[in-house]
């Protein structure tokens, strides 16, 4: 088995970022689907309710996410 290329995606419906390797954790790879982002009532946003939310990009780095 090869792997091609690695991405993951840190806030849940956002676009993903490429990487050259990563740590896998018990749950998964680092950083991939931490976060999401919520609506004024606490509830989960997405693309499928909003399909622009594919426009956004995420940026990581050691001190922060943006």
């Amino acid at each position: 088995m090869k792997i091609a290329s690695i991405h993951i995606y840190p806030i849940k419906s956002l676009g993903g970022i490429s990487l050259q390797s990563a740590n896998v954790l018990g749950k998964g790879l680092a950083y991939d689907r931490r976060w999401v982002l919520i609506d004024g009532e606490g509830l989960f946003q997405s693309q499928r309710t909003l399909p622009n939310m594919a426009l956004f990009s995420v940026l990581l780095n050691k001190e922060s996410l943006t």
